[in-house]
């Protein structure tokens, strides 16, 4: 479209509707992540004290909201595919639910390998590690939906957030790499490495946005 052509009121108002629509079903499906990974936390625990029970009870737990998770998912794309074509930043957008499909596909992982855990007896070298790991997990993840209350109206406060969010989880991605060793079992690493796999899902997630706020600024 060219500069000199100014498009309809009424479109624009159409194009903003459905842009906060789908702003909205990134902010639910985050929402639901995050309570995941504090289950994934309580787990964890649960592990390290020995509380084989409740581990596999909350592991399947966090099955059963992935299945969840991933049906609202299903449907917030869904939409997104049938007005993508009016939003200037639709290739951004595609690529966070590309995200947000791979981490309730880690999850899912995550919630395997923890029952394995349990049924091993397992529990993780480094379980301290992990669970400040998964704390700051969720605590990015709220930031993240903070961001995404002010993305549209207030995209400058939005861009400051995010930006904060993606150097932690970078700086989380470093820390898990240097935790992965092979002194570990396979299952700690395994456990570790989709750890890791979340991080980087929710950092390229956050960059996303960013550059989302960035271009309304």
């Amino acid at each position: 479209m060219s500069e000199g052509i100014i498009k309809p009121e009424a479109e624009m108002r159409s194009v903003a509707i459905a842009e906060a629509t789908v702003v909205e079903g990134i902010r639910n499906s985050l929402s639901r992540i995050a309570d995941m990974v504090r289950e994934v936390h309580e787990a964890l625990r649960d592990l390290g004290q020995g509380m084989l029970e409740s581990v596999r009870v909350r592991s399947d737990r966090i099955w059963e909201s992935r299945k969840r998770a991933s049906d609202e998912l299903r449907n917030y794309v869904t939409h997104f595919i049938r007005v993508r074509l009016g939003l200037e930043n639709r290739d951004l957008y595609h690529a966070i639910f590309a995200e947000l499909r791979s981490l309730t596909r880690s999850l899912s992982d995550v919630s395997c390998i923890l029952k394995e855990m349990a049924l091993a007896r397992d529990s993780p070298s480094n379980v301290s590690t992990a669970l400040d790991a998964s704390r700051s997990i969720v605590e990015n993840i709220q930031s993240i939906v903070d961001a995404t209350m002010t993305l549209l109206d207030n995209p400058r406060a939005s861009v400051d957030l995010l930006e904060k969010s993606y150097r932690s989880l970078e700086d989380l991605e470093s820390s898990y790499r240097e935790s992965i060793c092979a002194k570990a079992s396979q299952l700690s690493r395994e456990l570790l490495r989709t750890l890791l796999s979340i991080a980087r899902s929710l950092s390229l997630i956050s960059e996303n946005l960013r550059f989302i706020a960035m271009q309304r600024m």
